[in-house]
């Protein structure tokens, strides 16, 4: 059965008339600070040093392609949307950067390095997707999406896992997996996780420079992040049960003094 939010008609009036108040703009740009901020400084030097061309697959109003355009500055940046609503708006928002009005699933078009941010879980069997992206990418296929709902938003169709993610896929490997926990971020756009991962094709990895360090800094991150998240569920037990001491001394000392009362009347 078609999820309802994979229409196009659906994306087109979403864009034209709940995008601005569901605050699109913001989360989108988010996202995309999000991806930048923990795609691996080996792929990042490879993608600016080769000026490889990247596209934005479901790149919405165009936030993720301007943030990008300005991080790449040396690269071409496409952005990529079905509904035609979205690039309307963005084509108006960002008239320096490039957009084409495609189905990602229509796409014909190979490009160097493919991006996608928060739009594979609208799809019941994102696996389908991904192999169809990967058909069409020549060096990276950077994905971004929630991880590990515990309650599917209403939009989305499937909830992202470990093991939702081959470590080969013809050609490519998967070379690189972040857990991130938004929901400790001030300010945020997504009161969970995320997960950042990363397919590199073979041609890539014959010619990679990253090292065991890369690895290490990861793992390293993942247990700061962690470690960020027990400390805030730690905090906010104490505060509960700041919460519950206080009630209960407050209650103690009320009874005192009607006690006290109540004797004191009689005696």
């Amino acid at each position: 059965m078609k999820h309802i939010s994979n229409s196009k008609r659906w994306w087109d009036h979403y864009f034209r008339s709940n995008w601005l108040e569901k605050k699109g703009d913001e989360q989108t740009d988010f996202f995309s600070r999000l991806a930048l901020k923990y795609l691996p400084e080996w792929i990042i030097k490879d993608i600016k040093t080769r000026r490889l061309g990247i596209v934005n697959m479901g790149c919405a109003e165009g936030q993720g392609v301007f943030r990008f355009s300005k991080f790449f500055n040396k690269n071409s940046i496409t952005g990529l949307d079905f509904s035609q609503k979205a690039i309307d708006n963005a084509t108006k928002k960002f008239p320096d950067c490039k957009f084409v009005c495609e189905d990602i699933k229509k796409n014909r078009i190979d490009y160097d390095v493919v991006y996608t941010s928060n739009v594979l879980e609208h799809f019941p069997s994102p696996l389908k997707i991904i192999k169809m992206l990967l058909a069409h990418t020549k060096n990276y296929l950077v994905i971004l999406v929630p991880f590990q709902e515990e309650k599917l938003h209403e939009q989305h169709a499937y909830s992202f896992d470990y093991d939702s993610f081959p470590l080969f896929i013809d050609r490519f490997s998967l070379v690189c997996s972040t857990v991130i926990d938004t929901s400790i971020m001030k300010p945020t756009y997504w009161q969970g996780q995320q997960i950042l991962v990363v397919y590199a094709s073979r041609s890539v990895m014959d010619k990679a420079k990253g090292t065991l360090a890369s690895i290490v800094r990861n793992d390293i991150f993942q247990l700061e992040t962690q470690i960020k998240r027990y400390k805030s569920e730690i905090k906010g037990l104490n505060e509960e049960i700041k919460k519950i001491y206080s009630g209960r001394l407050f209650r103690m000392a009320f009874l005192y003094y009607r006690l006290r009362d109540y004797f004191f009347k009689r005696g």
